[in-house]
């Protein structure tokens, strides 16, 4: 598509929405920056508020570009469909203009694990890649890169695809995923999404924007969902079962491939890390055939910070910093990972779950071994969850007050009070940070602090 002379809205002048902008206004296009929380000049541009769009202001747009975040039930957005005038994700745009491959990882959970993995692996094939979309930079920002033989590997949120339209608008080229991954879909972004079947829908259309020579990776739950697909199709759960002496067995394109994963699996412990795993390897088979280089490539890959990241040993006490753990699916994988002697610090902003879900799925674990001795909840969501789980759990406690770091400093030393010799003491909140902390990247660098200071005083 010719973007000159062309007048395109931005609606959400977030980190992606202005990348975007920046791109387009290069290539020729008028832009119109619109966002109800800002004001003043961008890029010499007058922001405008979306009440100050007119039917009469509509008809002279071309294309409206949406940030991830904006609520397909803004008034913007209805009245633009509702005046015939075409809404794209930024990263979908970006995408229908990317020359080279692209890779597309979606899921609850997972997705930065596995984007990186891929990445990781890719690079060590030679294959020329970048990173990019949920994850961030925006792809737009990578621009530069943009060739035939650079691949894009994206990190796709259920907000940045649902904004992927399934019928051609204006004369975008279609993206096409050379690989697609739904890692799991579990409850989340509630407060965002009307429901989880809506949230599902949104993970589950990456499989769209593939054809009969592309791979689809599929994760464990969503196999009934996931209908009518023409690619080479994998199913997560049925990879995993099959693995005998840590070797995985994978059938491309009619040819059984062998795997060895001890390497793997002498560091990483957990099904979903095996999933995060196995769908890179999927990810970059898609792109290579050298069986036994991308069997090497993932030997020294390191998970990225707060996704169980073993922080210190203190007293034969290990403290494990899960602050990604943003909702009940991921608290469940760590929970699974650990196994047992868990003294859990929770709580946060809430999502819109159902916490009864988690309540369920202890009682069945309990009624087999102990796995959570104590647990110490923080956050908007403390007392909710206290009351809850004080009738299965033998101790529980509530630390608040203060701000983020005075809170984590407590929690951490009361958890550790709790611990003996053996003991794991676990950050995985199953909440968001927001109340407390700026991110949950945050959230977890406070827990690493008040651990440090607690080793330093011992």
């Amino acid at each position: 598509m010719d973007f000159k002379n062309k007048k395109i809205g931005i609606l959400g002048l977030g980190v992606a929405g202005k990348s975007a902008a920046k791109w387009l206004k290069k290539k020729g296009a008028t832009i119109i920056p619109i966002d109800d929380g800002k004001k003043g000049h961008f890029l010499n541009y007058p922001v405008k508020s979306s009440r100050d769009i007119s039917d009469k202001d509509l008809d002279l747009i071309d294309l409206i570009v949406v940030s991830p975040g904006i609520k397909p039930s803004h008034q913007l957005i209805k009245k633009a469909k509702k005046n015939s005038i075409p809404v794209v994700g930024e990263l979908y745009l970006a995408s229908s203009i990317w020359k080279g491959p692209l890779i597309g990882v979606t899921g609850t959970n997972g997705k930065t694990t596995t984007t990186l993995l891929t990445s990781h692996i890719l690079s060590k094939l030679g294959v020329k890649n970048v990173v990019a979309g949920n994850i961030s930079p925006p792809l737009f920002d990578l621009m530069d890169k943009n060739s035939d033989d650079t691949c894009a590997v994206l990190e796709i949120s259920s907000f940045q695809l649902t904004y992927f339209p399934k019928t051609n608008l204006l004369d975008l080229k279609r993206p096409r995923f050379k690989a697609a991954v739904c890692l799991n879909v579990a409850p989340d972004h509630l407060d965002w999404h009307r429901d989880l079947k809506e949230y599902q829908e949104a993970k589950l259309k990456i499989f769209s924007f593939q054809n009969s020579n592309d791979f689809s990776v599929i994760g464990r739950g969503i196999e009934p969902f996931v209908k009518n697909l023409n690619s080479q199709t994998f199913f997560l759960k049925e990879l995993v079962n099959s693995i005998k002496n840590e070797v995985l067995n994978l059938t491309v394109d009619n040819r059984l491939e062998c795997y060895d994963l001890s390497s793997w699996l002498e560091k990483y412990k957990g099904k979903h890390n095996l999933d995060n795993l196995i769908s890179a390897i999927i990810c970059a088979r898609s792109l290579s055939s050298e069986k036994e280089a991308i069997e090497k490539a993932f030997i020294d890959f390191q998970l990225p910070e707060h996704r169980l990241e073993f922080v210190q040993q203190i007293d034969g006490v290990s403290f494990i910093n899960d602050s990604k753990a943003t909702n009940i699916h991921a608290l469940k994988a760590a929970i699974n990972a650990l196994k047992n002697n868990i003294i859990l610090i929770a709580g946060g902003r809430g999502k819109g779950e159902d916490f009864n879900e988690l309540i369920e799925f202890l009682k069945e674990l309990n009624s087999k071994r102990p796995i959570i001795k104590a647990a110490i909840f923080i956050g908007e969501e403390a007392k909710a969850l206290f009351n809850l789980f004080k009738d299965e759990l033998t101790l529980c406690k509530i630390v608040n007050g203060g701000d983020g770091n005075l809170v984590m400093k407590e929690a951490v030393k009361l958890a550790f009070s709790l611990a003996k010799h053996g003991d794991k003491v676990l950050l995985s909140p199953a909440c968001a940070s927001f109340d407390l902390y700026n991110s949950y990247k945050q959230r977890g660098k406070a827990f690493k602090k008040a651990v440090m200071q607690l080793r330093r005083q011992k």
